[in-house]
C-alpha cells in the first residue's frame, strides 16, 4: 500500500498519498483516529491504477470546497435563527467547545448513527454530566433537522438516560426572607409565580384578555420566550388557574405606563383638552414600561433579592423554577390530589408522582395513623 499516516498534533491524523496531504476522509469526516486514516489511504489505493483509463483517483474531490462544511452550516443556521441573545450564546458556546474540535469541516449531510455513537464515547471521555450530553445532542438534532431536506438518510440519535435530580423544596419562611426583598413593582410578577408554580415565561407572557372577571379564572395559554410571545405553552396545554386573594389585587392593577410593548404599532395618541396624551393600558398583566419581563430582567432582579436575603438570613439559594416546585409540594403537603396539581402546572401525572412521590407517601402515613 503506498502512502503513510502522519501524527497530525492533537487533531488527529493526516494523509499523505501521491504528493497531497489530507486531513479527511471521502465523507468529509477529519481523521482522528489512525485506523480511520489507514482505512481512507486503503481508500484512496483502491482508487488510484498507473493506468490512466483505469485511474480513478482525484485529490481535488477530497479537497475542503464543498459548500456542506459543519463549521459554515451551522453559522448560517444561526444567523437563521430569530432568537434572543441568550439562545445564539448558549449554542454558539456548544458549537464552539464540542462541535468545531470534533465535527470541523466535514460535510455535515455524512452524518451518521456510527459517528454519533463515538460523539457520545467523546463528550463522555471528558467527564460530562449525562444531562449536559443530553442537551449537546439535542443542539445538534436541531441543527440537522433545520436542514433535514439535504439529508439523505436522517441519523437515529442515540438515547441518554441519567439520574434527574429531585427538585428542590424551600419553606414558605425561605421564601418570605427572600420576597422581603422584592421591588414594589415586581412583586406581583413573583408572587403570581409563587402560588401559582406557573413557568416564568408564562406570568412573562399572561395577557389581560386572558382574565375572566365573572368567572374568577386565569387561562394559560400563552408564553413570552426568546424575545416573542407565542400561542402555547410548553406542553402545548390551556389551562385555567382561579383567581385566589393572594394575588388578587395585583391582577387588577395597572400601573398606566405609556411605553409601547414590543412587537404591537404604536396606537395614535390623540390630546385631551389640556394637552397631556392619555396613559396606555399595556397588554401584559405584568410588565416593565409596558414591555414583558424579559429572562434578563426577571433573573436580574430575582437574584438581587436573592442575594440580600442570603447576606441577611444565610437563605439556600433558589431560582424561579425552585418557586414552582416548592408550590407543587406546598399543595401535595396540604392534601391536593395528583391529577389536580397535575391540571394546575400543565404536567402529567406521572411526572408529579415521579418527582414528588414523598411527598405522597407521607401524606399517606399521615392519613393512616391520624386518630379518628
Amino acid at each position: 500500500m503506498k502512502g503513510k499516516v502522519y501524527p497530525n498534533g492533537k487533531k488527529g491524523f493526516h494523509v499523505y498519498f501521491k504528493g497531497e496531504w489530507f486531513s479527511h476522509d471521502e465523507f468529509g469526516r477529519p481523521l482522528q483516529y489512525q485506523l480511520q486514516a489507514y482505512a481512507f489511504l486503503e481508500h484512496l489505493n483502491a482508487l488510484y491504477d498507473p493506468d490512466p483509463a483505469k485511474n480513478r483517483y482525484d485529490p481535488t474531490k477530497f479537497k475542503d470546497k464543498t459548500p456542506y462544511k459543519f463549521d459554515e452550516v451551522f453559522s448560517l443556521y444561526l444567523d437563521r435563527k430569530q432568537t434572543d441573545s441568550g439562545w445564539h450564546k448558549a449554542k454558539g458556546w456548544i458549537w464552539k467547545k464540542y462541535f468545531m474540535p470534533y465535527f470541523c469541516n466535514q460535510d455535515f449531510r455524512t452524518i451518521d448513527d456510527v459517528q454519533l455513537q463515538a460523539f457520545v464515547r467523546w463528550l463522555e471521555s471528558r467527564d460530562l454530566k449525562g444531562k449536559t450530553i443530553k442537551n449537546i445532542l439535542m443542539t445538534l438534532h436541531g441543527f440537522l433537522n433545520h436542514f433535514k431536506r439535504s439529508i439523505n438518510i436522517f441519523p437515529q440519535f442515540p438515547s441518554i438516560s441519567y439520574q434527574q435530580p429531585r427538585p428542590k423544596r424551600f419553606t414558605g419562611k425561605e421564601i418570605d426572607q427572600v420576597f422581603e426583598f422584592i421591588q414594589d413593582q415586581d412583586r406581583g410578577y413573583f408572587l403570581f409565580i409563587r402560588y401559582y408554580g406557573a413557568r416564568p415565561e408564562e406570568a412573562s407572557g399572561l395577557l389581560r384578555s386572558a382574565i375572566n372577571w365573572e368567572t374568577k379564572e386565569i387561562t394559560i395559554s400563552t408564553v413570552y420566550v426568546d424575545g416573542r410571545m407565542k400561542p402555547k405553552t410548553k406542553t402545548m396545554k390551556e389551562r385555567r388557574l382561579p383567581i385566589i386573594p393572594e394575588i388578587e389585587e395585583y391582577l387588577r392593577i395597572d400601573r398606566g405606563e405609556s411605553r409601547p410593548e414590543s412587537g404591537f404599532k404604536m396606537p395614535t395618541l390623540v390630546k385631551s383638552a389640556n394637552g397631556s396624551l392619555p396613559d396606555l393600558t399595556s397588554l401584559f398583566v405584568f410588565h416593565v414600561h409596558g414591555h414583558p419581563y424579559t429572562r434578563h430582567i426577571r433573573e436580574r432582579r430575582w437574584n438581587a433579592a436573592m442575594k440580600e436575603a442570603v447576606q441577611k438570613y444565610s437563605t439556600r439559594s433558589m431560582t424561579l423554577r425552585d418557586l414552582r416546585s416548592s408550590a407543587t409540594s406546598r399543595w401535595l403537603k396540604k392534601g391536593m390530589l395528583i391529577q389536580d396539581a397535575a391540571q394546575l402546572l400543565g404536567n402529567s401525572p406521572e411526572i408529579i408522582r415521579k418527582h414528588y412521590s414523598d411527598q405522597v407517601e407521607n401524606k399517606v402515613v399521615e392519613i393512616m395513623g391520624g386518630k379518628g
